[in-house]
């Protein structure tokens, strides 16, 4: 793994240098992976729209550098923005405390949701 990062640290130096084979040599195919961390299912096509840097998260490569962060900000305010949420986990809790066990979990009030509905939520630790 070390001698990909590097491998990878090189090419990113070279695309933001400028270099012409840097940004050929940067296609989803040339980036080395081992077993334990899975790419998204959206990980070529965030290749494609420009992720410069990837973070491991949930054994999953996400995208974490799209380049300028002050543009990426302003393209999340005035357009859009590319977000791989493929690294998120659903997970289902059933049981007639469910609700309450669900609600202990995590600051957001959970009073009004209904059942089969999702919602995005953090977790504390307990």
């Amino acid at each position: 793994m070390a001698l990909e990062n590097r491998q990878f640290q090189t090419v990113r130096r070279l695309w933001r240098d400028g270099t012409a084979r840097a940004k050929t040599m940067m296609q989803a195919d040339d980036f080395g992976f081992g077993t334990q961390i899975r790419k998204s299912p959206y990980f070529d096509a965030t290749v494609r729209w420009g992720a410069k840097g990837f973070s491991v998260y949930n054994h999953m490569y996400i995208p974490r550098d799209f380049g300028d962060p002050e543009q990426n900000f302003w393209n999340l305010v005035n357009d859009a923005i590319l977000c791989d949420v493929a690294v998120e986990r659903q997970v289902e809790i059933t049981g007639p405390d469910a609700a309450r066990f669900v609600q202990m979990l995590t600051p957001r009030d959970l009073s009004k949701m209904a059942v089969g509905q999702c919602k995005y939520l953090s977790l504390i630790h307990i």
